[in-house]
């Protein structure tokens, strides 16, 4: 069975590999992913779940915008560090205030400080335009629809909340916002530059790889501080639970999805970035409620919460498959991913609304089935090694 096939690099990409000052804006993203796990640990909820996603699809809009940049236009000069480094900033403050309500920072700052990412990226790309005139058509583009989402967000600013979700006018700008910036660059500017192998897919593929090394090794902050001043663990198999998942999650990604590279075709690239998207917020959810659960003695384990369900689970195992349907993994190895996502989908419907009181066991039950489905991947990628 064949691999995807890469596109192959042009004679002028050869070499370009993911810089430090790349990895240190990955290591910002995360640490603002990071936050909100943290929340999560602190408030577990499905509001706050459903925040946590919606920042993490913030985060990887920005994230998305900035490698591209990278990507089709490499260059490391001062400018482009200083409005990097401007977008940083302020997506630290905006993951600080938005959709905290009075624990955080004013919805008026959050949206101010995306304002200023999105005019940051239209800068780079403005800049990028100028400086390869040769190939300026993505920025061209790019720079007046990051603008666009700029004034979007700067209007959202001086809209008021009326406390609601749907009928609520900063929900309205915060979306139309962020739709003009990713719009544009995942069904335009992917489908045109894959289709003219203009993609550095070892950029790509090195960069995402990184992306959820990072994330998965920064699991372990939310379980550290969440014992931080503790004079004993409260929960000790939860706390070993959480190191031998994330493990789970660490094979089943770098053995299966790594080797395989990044697809060739616009609309395998997009379903590759939204599977990385599920599983990189289901790996956060998990890691966040295994250390939330480290907290609370099994005599004690609330029912009603979903942290106690294998949702979580559910999502990494999901993201895991379409990624290994992408990747043209063994066909046993495709089997079993699917056979465990419909387990895990079973045990969160009976978790939440069949036997919420045995839901603790469950999530148990759930993990225990990652962690097999690991084995047998790695057992699997050995194989095919060694063949």
């Amino acid at each position: 069975m064949k691999p995807p096939v890469l596109r192959a690099m042009s004679k002028d990409e050869r070499g370009v590999r993911v810089s430090w000052f790349e990895l240190f804006y990955d290591l910002v993203v995360v640490a603002s992913v990071s936050h909100g796990s943290h929340l999560y640990v602190e408030h577990p909820s499905w509001g706050m779940g459903t925040w946590l996603a919606a920042s993490l699809v913030m985060l990887m809009t920005f994230w998305l915008l900035t490698m591209v940049s990278h990507n089709l236009y490499p260059g490391d000069d001062i400018g482009r560090r200083f409005l990097v480094i401007v977008q940083m900033v302020a997506l630290v403050v905006a993951s600080l205030s938005l959709g905290r309500g009075e624990e955080g920072l004013p919805n008026s700052v959050g949206f101010a400080a995306l304002a200023i990412c999105f005019a940051s990226i239209s800068l780079v790309y403005w800049r990028c335009g100028r400086q390869y005139p040769d190939t300026s058509g993505v920025a061209r583009l790019l720079a007046p629809t990051s603008l666009l989402a700029a004034v979007i967000m700067g209007v959202g600013a001086l809209l008021p909340s009326n406390g609601e979700v749907i009928s609520n006018p900063i929900t309205w700008a915060f979306t139309i916002g962020m739709l003009c910036g990713i719009v544009p660059l995942v069904f335009i500017v992917l489908n045109h530059r894959t289709t003219t192998e203009q993609i550095n897919a070892e950029h790509l593929g090195e960069r995402m790889g990184q992306l959820v090394l990072i994330v998965l090794g920064e699991s372990f902050v939310s379980l550290i501080f969440s014992l931080d001043g503790l004079s004993e663990i409260p929960n000790p198999w939860y706390f070993l639970l959480d190191f031998i998942v994330v493990l789970a999650m660490w094979t089943l990604y770098f053995t299966g999805v790594v080797p395989a590279g990044v697809p060739a075709t616009a609309a395998r690239l997009r379903l590759w970035l939204a599977m990385h998207v599920v599983f990189i917020f289901g790996a956060i959810a998990t890691a966040g409620g295994l250390a939330a659960l480290t907290l609370i003695p099994f005599r004690d384990a609330p029912t009603t919460h979903g942290f106690w369900t294998p949702l979580p689970l559910f999502y990494v195992m999901l993201g895991l498959l379409g990624l290994s349907i992408l990747a043209r993994r063994p066909r046993v190895v495709l089997a079993s991913d699917a056979v465990i996502v419909a387990l895990l989908a079973a045990l969160t419907a009976l978790a939440l609304w069949v036997i919420p009181a045995e839901a603790q066991w469950l999530t148990l039950v759930g993990a225990a089935l990652v962690i097999v489905d690991a084995g047998l991947s790695a057992f699997a990628s050995r194989r095919q090694t060694d063949v």
